[in-house]
């Protein structure tokens, strides 16, 4: 029996088409399989039902939805819940483990983006590099093992691993296990020419304790972007490229696997500022002061 409530501030626009009660009864009738049929304990190890309930939750109303609008929609935009979990995941400060008993958390918001939020949306990012039917496979093999039995988090790990053919106690020791966040950047991007070659280099960063390789993609004039991958294992790398084209920009993640990095604006930088942009935004700021001060003149 599910119930769901909602709000008179819901009832009226421009928040009248957020899909609060649908996404609380979908997130209840997940409980029917996390924890009701694959029961563990919500006391102890809360991202098992809570964190693995809001992921499978999540991809019902993307797929119901769409992932665009999956938590609908404020003055006919879109709210995706992706973008939700990226700003609380980049806006929250890093605060006590995943794993961890519900009575270790600090407070309430730690317990909330330990057991709901950061378990989602870690889940989300193995799902990126595993693949999608690699990870739905993974999770049918751990529910179809656990269900009417009591699992703690090194059986999901275990499941997890068998299904995907990888071990993955890297990624759970650092991610779940462990409080470090994780924020690749781009750091600078340079040009020295010499005897009509260049010298480009290309500086990574890594802020945080987090350890994933990640695709870097470098562009250089007249040819297509190339691919490598970066194992972050140094907190700096420089990239060192001596050819007789200059590179354009060099951008880390591009795919955006990665959706637990805490900040995607600084995975790219450019050789050389792209003036388009802020063109653009000029002529448009212009064009409504223009009018303003027309409309002030009548």
């Amino acid at each position: 029996f599910i119930t769901a409530g909602t709000a008179s501030l819901l009832n009226g626009a421009p928040l009248d088409e957020l899909r609060v009660p649908e996404m609380t009864i979908v997130h209840e009738f997940g409980h029917q399989y996390w924890y009701g049929m694959v029961a563990s304990n919500e006391f102890e190890e809360a991202w098992l039902d809570e964190g693995i309930n809001s992921y499978s939750s999540g991809r019902v109303m993307a797929h119901e939805y769409g992932a665009a609008e999956s938590l609908g929609r404020i003055a006919r935009t879109g709210i995706a819940e992706l973008d939700m979990l990226r700003i609380v995941n980049a806006v929250l400060p890093s605060s006590g483990i995943i794993r961890q008993p519900a009575w270790e958390h600090r407070d309430d918001l730690s317990y909330g983006f330990n057991s709901y939020f950061k378990p989602q949306i870690v889940l989300m990012t193995l799902e990126r590099i595993l693949g999608g039917q690699t990870m739905a496979r993974a999770m049918r093999s751990y529910f179809e093992r656990w269900r009417f039995r009591h699992p703690h988090s090194d059986d999901f790990y275990a499941a997890i691993e068998e299904s995907a053919g990888q071990d993955l106690s890297r990624f759970f020791e650092q991610l779940v296990e462990s409080p470090d966040t994780l924020d690749y950047e781009v750091d600078d991007v340079r040009i020295e020419s010499s005897d009509g070659r260049y010298r480009s280099t290309v500086r990574l960063r890594r802020h945080g304790g987090v350890v994933l390789p990640a695709d870097l993609e470098i562009k250089f004039e007249g040819a297509p972007p190339e691919r490598t991958t970066w194992n972050a294992e140094d907190e700096q790398t420089t990239l060192t490229f001596d050819r007789a084209t200059r590179i354009e920009w060099a951008r880390l993640d591009p795919e955006q696997k990665l959706l637990v990095d805490k900040h995607w604006l600084n995975n790219g930088r450019r050789a050389r500022a792209d003036s388009r942009v802020a063109a653009s935004l000029t002529s448009r700021w212009m064009f409504w002061l223009q009018h303003a001060h027309a409309f002030l003149g009548l």
